[in-house]
């Protein structure tokens, strides 16, 4: 699993993590139960399922709030974790405010909802600015020119 190894390197570095914040795709039950046994704090984005049950289901009301969800596997069996459901407002071209929502299973991680999905944006963050260093690279369209003596 390359959650285990990455987690077995830092601590032969000796890097000290307070919370280990994923994306999408490291929530699957065998992830989540391995970082259940880990003493550190984890935030793990969790995918919207669904069109009104699964995980979409729990994006209701008009305020954040934390919760349980219970994820099935017919591989794995299911899970039972905490959830943290963030809501958030994205302003859309026309200027209008758009609701969305941001799931989290959060494993040994307090504090405010609000600071949750901040949190992991700052990732996110880093996480697509060097992958937009990789990218981006210096061209020039100018000719050279050889003078008349050459």
């Amino acid at each position: 699993m390359v959650l285990k190894r990455l987690l077995s390197a830092l601590r032969a570095a000796e890097i000290c993590m307070k919370c280990l914040s994923a994306d999408k795709g490291f929530c699957c039950i065998p992830v989540l139960r391995y970082q259940k046994r880990q003493p550190i704090a984890a935030s793990v984005a969790l995918p919207l399922r669904g069109k009104q049950a699964g995980s979409r289901g729990l994006c209701v009301g008009r305020t954040s709030y934390r919760t349980s969800s219970t994820l099935q596997s017919a591989e794995h069996g299911s899970l039972t974790v905490p959830v943290a459901v963030v809501r958030t407002y994205q302003r859309r071209r026309s200027g209008k405010q758009q609701v969305r929502w941001l799931l989290y299973a959060c494993l040994r991680v307090g504090g405010p909802l609000v600071r949750r999905g901040r949190r992991y944006r700052r990732r996110f963050g880093i996480e697509s600015g060097y992958r937009l260093m990789e990218q981006v690279r210096a061209r020039t369209t100018s000719i050279r020119r050889r003078c008349a003596s050459c």
